[in-house]
């Protein structure tokens, strides 16, 4: 069971986010000149040849790509969340790793509990990453095609796209913020975890 969720964990945080990462890095590269349209019908029929081998190759890379822009998209998320959703944050403004004892608890007392932060706290890598992405993608759309003079309505309605993928998932990105602190702080509240901690020391012997 434990190696199911860290599956899961690896395809939302990393590997959906390194996707999109190598977009982003195809998009450096391939024709925009040309119109959203026919890039979209060049950029199917190269997924289209893709075979196993080579998707197995696409993943791991999309693997090592997205733990690697984690810290970033992290970074990231603390910069622009708090500038955007500055109400949102307010009293949530610390990072889940200063918790460490009510982690700690909770996993130890409330192990169903403990699933749902684990829950939030992989939605949450997974939102801000993409939100990232996204940003990424829409930026060089931008770049390439205004420094080859090339800009047209067609990828202005992508970029803007991109924009507000990227402002929703950073917006959930808060939102599973909250709900991990909110989880971690009412489990230990209610359950009084502390004082159980208290108790089972109290009970060992000396």
């Amino acid at each position: 069971m434990e190696k199911i969720k860290f599956g899961i964990f690896d395809v939302f945080v990393y590997i959906t986010p390194g996707l999109f990462a190598l977009l982003c890095i195809y998009l450096c590269y391939a024709d925009l000149g040309n119109g959203c349209y026919q890039f979209s019908i060049k950029f199917i029929a190269l997924v289209d040849k893709v075979s196993l081998n080579l998707a197995l190759v696409i993943i791991i890379i999309a693997y090592i790509l997205g733990f690697s822009i984690h810290q970033f998209g992290y970074n990231y998320f603390y910069l622009a969340g708090k500038l955007l959703f500055k109400k949102n944050f307010l009293g949530y403004e610390r990072g889940l790793s200063t918790e460490e004892r009510k982690f700690i608890l909770v996993r130890h007392f409330s192990k169903e509990n403990f699933t749902y932060v684990e829950l939030w706290n992989s939605f949450r890598g997974m939102s801000f990453n993409l939100s990232l992405v996204f940003l990424m993608i829409a930026i060089i759309i931008v770049v390439r095609l205004v420094a080859n003079s090339s800009f047209g309505f067609d990828w202005g309605v992508v970029v803007a796209f991109f924009l507000l993928l990227s402002l929703i998932t950073l917006r959930r990105a808060v939102t599973f913020h909250i709900w991990s602190h909110r989880t971690l702080k009412e489990t230990v509240e209610t359950l009084r975890l502390a004082q159980k901690a208290i108790n089972v020391d109290g009970a060992e012997p000396k």
